[in-house]
């Protein structure tokens, strides 16, 4: 076992300072920490291409991808072509998609976003619940390349309190 863990000693000496033992338990929380992120990675590299609409295209282009997620969205939201801003719809049967659209893709961090504002209109405070899980996720999906970017502005509104 000791030569199966003198690499290990020898890098953790290297990048690390303190006693041997201190040196290695930095590194297997380093390793614990790039372990994770790639399981984040992984996890959400397809929903971070996917804009606001679940399509990793904008559904205004000419080129239309729908999903799953981008049947149900399409019709709750409406952007303004001047200024760009997207309004949600906020009725029972929006609500009741947003649930859904969560069920088929629980990664999605716009169903949960939707969802947390529609509830903070009606004071509801389960929205913060939503708002939570959105804010992980996107957290996660604004660090992955090539991520649409309503993923960062979703994380700016969501941080401003939106």
């Amino acid at each position: 076992m000791e030569s199966q863990l003198a690499p290990f000693k020898t890098i953790a000496l290297e990048r690390f300072t303190g006693t041997e033992a201190e040196a290695l338990s930095k590194l297997a929380f380093q390793l614990k920490n790039l372990e994770s992120t790639i399981s984040d990675v992984k996890k959400y590299s397809y929903v971070s291409t996917l804009s606001i609409y679940g399509s990793p295209y904008d559904m205004q282009g000419p080129v239309k991808l729908n999903t799953s997620i981008s049947r149900l969205m399409e019709d709750l939201l409406s952007e303004n072509k001047e200024t760009h801003i997207i309004t949600w719809k906020c009725d029972e049967t929006a609500i009741a998609k947003y649930k859904q659209a969560i069920e088929l893709d629980s990664n999605f961090p716009f169903s949960y976003y939707a969802l947390a504002g529609c509830l903070r209109k009606q004071s509801n405070p389960a929205a913060n619940e939503f708002a939570k899980k959105a804010l992980e996720i996107l957290k996660v999906t604004t660090t992955i390349a090539g991520h649409h970017l309503n993923h960062d502005q979703a994380l700016e509104d969501i941080e401003k309190g939106f």
